[in-house]
This record gives C-alpha cells, sequence and structure tokens, in this order.
C-alpha cells in the first residue's frame, strides 16, 4: 500500500497544485482545501488514473488522504 499512497499523494498533490509534502501531512481534504465541488472533480481524477469506479455512498465516507488510500486499494483489488 506503500507505493500505492505515494502514487495517490503524488496524484493529489499535481490536482491541486500544492507540494507533496503538505498533501502527505494534511490530516483532512478540507485542510488541503478540497470543497464537495473540487472532491468530485479530485475523484474523477483518481478514477481515471487507476481505472476504477467509487460508489456514491463511499465518496460520502471519503475525508482524508488515508481514506481515499483505503478505498482506492480495496476497489483496485476488487478489480484484480
Amino acid at each position: 500500500m506503500d507505493t500505492l499512497r505515494t502514487r495517490l499523494v503524488a496524484l493529489v498533490a499535481e490536482h491541486l497544485g500544492q507540494p507533496v509534502e503538505q498533501v502527505q501531512s494534511a490530516r483532512s481534504l478540507a485542510d488541503l482545501g478540497v470543497d464537495s465541488l473540487e472532491l468530485i472533480d479530485l475523484i474523477a481524477t483518481v478514477e481515471t488514473a487507476f481505472d476504477i469506479t467509487i460508489p456514491d455512498d463511499r465518496l460520502e465516507r471519503i475525508d482524508s488522504i488515508d481514506q481515499l488510500v483505503a478505498a482506492v486499494d480495496e476497489l483496485a483489488l476488487a478489480r484484480a
């Protein structure tokens, strides 16, 4: 999962135009300035990059990098 986390953090940092270090240390997506509309755009980017679809009910529970990593990991494993 460390490789997944590294890749995902880099993707989020690029998408948000923020340094990787800031994304790694963020407690929540809100700390990074991600509001509900930005979250939708970010999730679309993640879904495309990892060839997954995050269900809406799962999306509602994602409010941190750790939760995003867990969701992507779970969905990518289920797809494999």
